[in-house]
């Protein structure tokens, strides 16, 4: 009983310390397709990436993609670069650990984080969609293993805005 006590308090604790998810839509638009290409690098992207897929969401690594047709003197190369197919970037504008919690147990990806992700118009430059939402990063994390991730929820979100 007295163990009981302690650990439904720090199981509240750590499932009530994130934000709630919030979409700000910047601008009505009819989703063109669903594929995604980060726009910056993170730590998170892996994570992020396999989100997406379970959503039937596709992310690509790059937004364009080299060919490389001769190479000429001196480490010359000629290249034609093609652009990816993607119509729509992803780029992780903030995150940080949320106040008051320690890093979960497991390792130092593991963390209960708030997260804002921006989506863009690869071709207009304009900013569709900001998604914010808190949450652990991954599964392992503390005694929520069954809860969704934050890239899990910010996922079937974005799902939800491409249907």
């Amino acid at each position: 009983m007295k163990v009981s006590t302690p650990l439904l308090i720090l199981c509240l604790a750590l499932t009530s310390c994130a934000a709630d998810l919030q979409v700000k839509r910047m601008q009505d638009f009819t989703p063109r397709s669903k594929t995604f290409v980060f726009i910056s690098d993170s730590r998170w992207n892996s994570h992020f990436r396999e989100a997406l897929q379970d959503q039937g969401l596709k992310a690509l690594r790059f937004a364009s993609r080299d060919t490389v047709i001769s190479k000429g003197k001196d480490s010359e190369y000629a290249r034609i670069s093609q652009n990816a197919e993607a119509q729509y970037g992803l780029e992780i504008t903030s995150w940080h650990r949320v106040a008051g919690t320690n890093n979960c147990l497991n390792s130092s990806d593991d963390m209960m984080m708030d997260v804002s992700v921006e989506v863009t118009d690869l071709v207009t430059n304009e900013v569709l969609l900001v998604v914010k939402a808190g949450g652990v990063t991954t599964r392992h994390c503390g005694v929520v293993w069954k809860s969704q991730t934050v890239f899990e929820k910010i996922a079937s979100t974005l799902a939800a805005q491409w249907k």
